[in-house]
């Protein structure tokens, strides 16, 4: 064989184990990513709308968020996988995208309540979603509160 080809290989048989140890969190993560290319789009409408055209550097930013997230996802995945507590880090992997849901959700509302024009329907239902997301969420889970209170979010 060809070290090409061997590299090819290499590189397959790699990618087939890495989903195979995080297939139990697949479905966070494709979640994760609808979630992100959607705050994307919402973002760079939002963008365009308000004259700001096309950054080269908010779209790289972004992808080294989402670079940053799944990292992160999978590192909490993998941890608990290594000690035997795949139920408890995929549990951890579901809070944290709760968290996630909750940060991008208000961005994504915030960027479309951007785009409306004030006082029609359609602005009214999404002020009144950003505000249910934002209070509704933070009264569920109260350290969440006191974080938005310390950082004066």
């Amino acid at each position: 064989m060809s070290n090409l080809t061997e590299l090819k290989t290499l590189a397959i048989t790699v990618l087939g184990l890495l989903a195979s140890l995080f297939s139990p969190i697949q479905d966070f993560m494709v979640a994760m990513m609808i979630l992100l290319t959607v705050n994307l789009v919402f973002g760079v409408a939002s963008a365009v709308v308000s004259g700001e055209g096309w950054s080269w550097k908010k779209a790289c930013m972004f992808f080294v968020f989402c670079g940053g997230l799944f990292a992160c996802f999978a590192s909490m995945f993998a941890v608990g996988h290594f000690l035997h507590q795949d139920a408890e880090a995929a549990l951890c992997v579901k809070y944290a995208c709760f968290i996630a849901v909750w940060v991008f959700g208000t961005n994504i509302l915030r960027n479309w309540r951007k785009m409306l024009k004030q006082g029609t329907s359609t602005y009214k239902f999404v002020d009144i979603l950003l505000y249910v997301l934002s209070v509704q969420f933070v009264e569920k889970l109260p350290w969440v509160k006191k974080w938005q209170e310390e950082r004066g979010g």
